[in-house]
């Protein structure tokens, strides 16, 4: 009896550099995906060491209100996607991307262009570029 239904499909990270997407070390220049979720987080670093996160961009994992913390202005705002992402296997593949608050804004024009309860059903084609501060960014667009 084959019992390969029982392996769970593992969540794939993705990683934003410059021109493209990096899914365990293989690079994409776009992904073509659902976003099923989104959630603010916080990421607060130094020295490239994480310190302090919140998966819900009010209370940390030690517990502290994000609004009464005195390192609040040094933590990365960013949102949380969970992705269905369609093109880079022959089933679609879960993946969590987190993109930078430089990025917020594309996200925003994508999800004002979209009604509400249509935005988890709209594919949709991400790819990397830069802003006016070469800043890495996501950039959304609606693929029909």
């Amino acid at each position: 009896m084959n019992m390969d239904f029982l392996n769970e499909t593992k969540l794939r990270f993705i990683a934003v550099k410059p021109k493209r997407f990096v899914i365990n070390g293989k690079g994409y220049s776009e992904l073509e995906a659902f976003i099923e979720d989104t959630m603010p987080v916080r990421k607060f670093f130094n020295s490239r060491k994480l310190l302090c996160s919140s998966d819900d961009g009010k209370i940390g994992k030690s517990g502290k209100h994000c609004a009464l913390c005195r390192d609040r202005h040094k933590c990365r705002k960013r949102i949380r996607l969970m992705l269905m992402i369609q093109n880079i296997a022959e089933e679609a593949v879960p993946a969590l991307l987190e993109i930078n608050q430089q990025s917020f804004e594309n996200f925003k024009a994508f999800i004002d262009s979209v009604e509400p309860e249509k935005i988890s059903t709209t594919l949709v084609q991400l790819t990397v570029g830069e802003d006016e501060k070469n800043a890495l960014i996501v950039l959304f667009a609606t693929l029909f």
